[in-house]
């Protein structure tokens, strides 16, 4: 108890040092900004000045030496110069003047001007031509005087609204509180690791920090993330002392404040399932009946602009959210944060940079990762790391989501949970068994998942049923005959109904001119293309449940109107089946006709032939690779040096590979060699569906078709659907915006980690696991 109240006070002395150092570089005129309103104070303080004025009917006071300050909107510029004469006159008769009057001239030329005049004589400024608006000046921005910001929620601007009324309106008053708050987090991380470790670890991390500079640089300026921030830390300290509920809330508050919030709600709820083990309903229950908090906060909104449009103005703010804006900083990545990588500069001279302190942040995301198994152990340590975990993928989830403009001042969400996780590791990094745990915590994931001994959540447990061959059947060829559709009535570009495609390769132009040549009506053509991918589904289903494999049809919902590879997925399977039936002279007939539709089937020889020639394997087939193949591709590994020559070397490691892992696992062989071919070559994604659907045995399966199929919508169709999906629209599958090399890359780790599964269930490869203390 005694090493507790000298830590806090030595946490409290910190908090105070920072708070007097803060507020005092805070208040100096040094920090001018736009018209002294550094970076987004320009939008966050004006509209928490207009909500007072709008919605409130409030009057914050901006004065000096008995003189009071207000601003006087207009009309237009015109209406402004009507009656400029008459109002100087009045505000010499009432002892005041103008102070600025040069908003029609500077910055986006807003009429208004800014006038001084006696505390006394304030009323008489309320004349019939203006709207008054007491308080400090606006910056020259279009429409800012109406703005009201209702793309955040409220309580972050109701925060800088009650220091205004109650300190005055000025730009050290909008920014105590952000100070105050930021004193206090200090105080919070303390308490937060004490809890988990002792006080000397918890004075550790509230002196790592309090020496962040993202911490240090918002909690100077008035703007929402330090408010988000302090919540967040709230919501971690409740979670760290067990009450889920008041954790739940403070979560709520800070989604409150601005809508990224969201993420300490997900944190809440994992905790909830994770660390307390509670049923799912209870669990959801716990975390989302607090947002009546929400609700409660917007009521003045909500009576002032009507149910109707609040409701609309929260979609638009969804919106707003998940799509990039226009110029404006650099932005920076969720991933990019811990790197400093495009820090914005919030002042410049004095600077006032919102980049992190790369040795914590750096630490921090290593022993995330490291440490994820305790997590699953229900190890009260992880818990600010799992915080880290739902910051960082839910920021994750908005990039791909659409909003490509997000900025490295975000991250400052993470500074609590960061500060106590740095603190945390220094815990572990100087344990002697620290090596002895990742591996011991780790073999133990990784046996547990190869061996499918991992539970599955119960919140996707009910899109993974397929029960029953029929039902299976009717669920390969329902997608096809939607894609079909889909097809038709969209005319989605990329398949050989409607055109040739410069990513054909061998047969595939072929039947492609084939099919363009045998009729000038397109439902005829398409009654051809359906009729042949229908059939594909049909033996692709048949053989696959004579090999004990059965594929998700996510995928094929995508691949069945874009080209021929559900066909050539079906002759290989056929392939493979009649070799087993020892009819081997169709069955290799039946292979190269593949191969020809799709290269990458060439590693399935090893499947076809059921013999361990490697070198004869190898020899013959790396010949092949020297084919002409597509021109576009989707930026493999070696794609940045080997350029057309990419898919020719990536077939011919694939082949060596797969000739080598044969002594081990025939099946598995080719699995890799396929999975090891897409990752290099970056060729199209179609292609690797083979792989996948030998082996989609696997749970897994579903999320990673997911992946491969939205993928594979923006790689055909680059400009159709992402707009819908990323809110954006790409020039090409090469644009950022349909990101098909992120998805390519998952894709085929995905295959990778199957084929690794694979040798390891059959025992080919062993891990080293010691359960020693």
């Amino acid at each position: 108890m005694r090493s507790f109240t000298i830590g806090l006070i030595i946490s409290i002395v910190l908090a105070s040092s920072f708070f007097i150092y803060a507020y005092s570089e805070a208040s100096s005129p040094k920090y001018r900004g736009d018209d002294y309103y550094v970076s987004d104070e320009v939008w966050y303080v004006t509209s928490s000045r207009n909500l007072l004025h709008e919605v409130f009917g409030l009057h914050p006071k901006y004065s000096i030496d008995g003189y009071i300050f207000a601003t006087l909107s207009f009309n237009s510029e015109s209406d402004l110069m009507e009656h400029l004469d008459d109002l100087d006159s009045l505000l010499r008769s009432i002892g005041g003047e103008i102070v600025r009057a040069n908003y029609t001239a500077t910055g986006d030329r807003i009429a208004a001007i800014w006038v001084m005049v006696p505390e006394s004589n304030s009323s008489k400024l309320e004349v019939g031509y203006a709207k008054v608006r007491y308080g400090f000046e606006y910056p020259s921005k279009s429409g800012i005087l109406e703005y009201l910001n209702l793309e955040h929620p409220p309580l972050g601007k109701y925060i800088i609204m009650l220091s205004m009324m109650i300190l005055g309106d000025s730009p050290a008053n909008w920014r105590f509180p952000g100070i105050l708050e930021g004193s206090i987090i200090i105080i919070l991380v303390y308490l937060t690791v004490s809890r988990l470790l002792n006080p000397f670890w918890g004075v550790v991390a509230s002196i790592a920090i309090a020496l962040d500079p993202i911490f240090y640089a918002m909690s100077m300026v008035a703007m929402l993330d330090i408010h988000l921030t302090f919540f967040t830390a709230l919501c971690l300290l409740f979670l760290v002392y067990d009450r889920p509920l008041a954790a739940s809330i403070s979560s709520w508050l800070s989604f409150s404040v601005k809508f990224s919030g969201l993420f300490s709600v997900a944190c809440t709820y994992l905790y909830l399932r994770i660390y307390r083990g509670e049923r799912l309903l209870r669990a959801l229950a716990i975390s989302i009946l607090p947002s009546l908090v929400y609700l409660a906060l917007s009521i003045p909104l909500i009576s002032y602009l009507g149910p109707e449009r609040w409701i609309q103005e929260n979609l638009n703010a969804i919106a707003w959210h998940t799509t990039s804006r226009g110029s404006g900083p650099t932005p920076s990545p969720p991933w990019a944060w811990f790197f400093n990588l495009a820090p914005m500069a919030l002042h410049v001279n004095p600077d006032l940079i919102a980049r992190v302190n790369f040795v914590s942040y750096i630490f921090s995301f290593v022993f995330t990762i490291l440490l994820f198994p305790l997590m699953l152990k229900r190890e009260r340590l992880y818990i600010p790391m799992m915080m880290i975990l739902s910051i960082v993928l839910g920021y994750t989830a908005v990039y791909i989501a659409g909003n490509r403009t997000l900025y490295s001042f975000y991250a400052v969400q993470l500074s609590p949970s960061v500060a106590s996780a740095f603190s945390i590791s220094l815990f572990y990094l100087m344990r002697e068994d620290l090596g002895d745990i990742v591996r011991r915590e780790w073999g133990s994931v990784l046996d547990r998942l190869f061996r499918d001994e991992i539970e599955l959540p119960e919140e996707i447990k009910p899109f993974l049923s397929l029960k029953g061959r029929s039902f299976y059947m009717l669920n390969m060829v329902l997608p096809v005959l939607i894609s079909i559709i889909m097809h038709h009535n969209f005319y989605l570009p990329g398949s050989p109904v409607f055109s040739t495609n410069v990513r054909d390769f061998g047969l595939s132009g072929i039947l492609n001119d084939f099919l363009m040549r045998s009729s000038d009506k397109i439902w005829v053509r398409e009654l051809i293309f359906s009729s042949i991918t229908v059939i594909s589904a049909l033996i692709i289903s048949l053989d696959l449940a004579e090999l004990s494999a059965y594929p998700i049809p996510i995928s094929l919902l995508v691949l069945s109107g874009y080209d021929w590879t559900l066909l050539s997925l079906a002759l290989a399977l056929e392939s493979i089946s009649l070799m087993r039936g020892g009819r081997r002279i169709i069955s290799i007939s039946l292979a190269l006709i593949s191969c020809s539709l799709n290269p990458i089937n060439i590693l399935l020889f090893p499947l076809i032939f059921r013999k361990r020639i490697s070198t004869i394997f190898a020899a013959s087939l790396i010949p092949l690779s020297l084919l002409s193949w597509p021109e576009e591709g989707t930026n493999g590994l070696l794609q940045g040096f080997a350029g057309a020559y990419a898919p020719t070397i990536a077939l011919t490691i694939s082949i060596i590979l797969t000739a080598y892992l044969m002594r081990y696992s025939i099946f598995w062989s080719s699995v890799l060699g396929m999975g090891f071919m897409t990752l290099l070559s970056g060729i199209k994604q179609p292609w690797g569906l083979t792989a996948l659907a030998l082996v989609s045995s696997s749970p897994s399966i579903p999320l990673i078709e997911l992946l491969l199929s939205l993928s594979l919508i923006t790689y055909n169709n680059p400009s159709l659907l992402s707009g819908i999906l990323f809110k954006c629209n790409p020039s090409g599958p090469k644009d950022a915006c349909s990101d098909p090399s992120i998805s390519m890359a998952l894709f085929s780790l995905s295959i990778i980690y199957l084929g690794l599964r694979g040798l390891y269930r059959e025992n080919k490869i062993k891990l080293e696991v010691s359960y020693q203390e």
